[in-house]
């Protein structure tokens, strides 16, 4: 597709979402969906042609579509607009008017993976992004991330394999008596205080669960790999998971 707009349809300021809003932007999206008369998708990306791409009047569907998804293949996106459109409800304020627009546009950019991922960007396609208003700096830093279905596949059975090789370590380390623990002052007293709000937690969830509601979740405090060993060890030694089967 072509990225070109008219004047009138410059992007307007504080119509972008972005990860902060985007659990809420995609609820009301997926609740409009339900009911819409019909939706438009429309597409930005870091750039719009390659050499062989150019559009032919005698292009065959199957010809423009191999054209294009190697254009979409090989540039980023870089914001995806979803616009639904629906008829007014009979009887209401707006009842015989044209249809009523709703547009969504996020910023989003590929996941990358372990080792970082490429972007291809066509200078005159960027040029025009800026002067219609896109931010390369939010989208760099607060685009909504996303994963092709092999991707989060792939990324998902990295995360099984990863969990189940610390599972084994762990259960090996245990067998031969080996704890982690802190052997400076100031990394014990950070353990001894996680473990204080540990065991109140432990002592509210209880209570909790006695009166039939739910526990609250308990959050750890932030640390480096080795602290978060110290503390899941101090965590499994002083309540067992068998101790906590209410």
């Amino acid at each position: 597709r072509s990225t070109r707009r008219g004047p009138s349809e410059k992007m307007q300021d504080g119509e972008d979402i972005t990860r902060d809003s985007f659990e809420a932007a995609a609820a009301a999206l997926e609740a409009l969906l339900a009911t819409a008369e019909f939706v438009a998708v429309d597409a930005e990306f870091t750039g719009i042609k390659l050499p062989g791409t150019v559009p032919q009047d005698h292009d065959s569907t199957q010809a423009r579509y191999t054209k294009m998804r190697r254009v979409a293949s090989e540039f980023s996106l870089v914001q995806l607009g979803i616009c639904t459109f629906h008829r007014p409800p009979p009887g209401g304020a707006a009842a015989g008017s044209a249809l009523q627009a709703r547009p969504f546009n996020f910023f989003v950019r590929r996941a990358a993976p372990r080792g970082g991922d490429k972007v291809v960007l066509d200078c005159s396609t960027a040029e025009f992004l800026r002067g219609q208003g896109i931010d390369f700096n939010r989208w760099l830093d607060h685009s909504v991330p996303y994963r092709s279905t092999a991707d989060a596949a792939a990324a998902a059975a990295a995360v099984r394999q990863r969990v189940a090789a610390q599972a084994e370590a762990d259960a090996e380390r245990r067998a031969q008596g080996r704890v982690f623990s802190p052997s400076r002052p100031a990394e014990a007293a950070f353990v001894n205080e996680a473990m204080e709000r540990v065991a109140a937690w432990v002592a509210r969830a209880r209570t909790q669960h006695a009166s039939g509601a739910p526990p609250e979740p308990l959050t750890l405090p932030e640390c480096n790999g080795f602290l978060r060993k110290c503390l899941y060890a101090a965590i499994e030694h002083a309540h067992p998971p068998a101790a906590h089967k209410w």
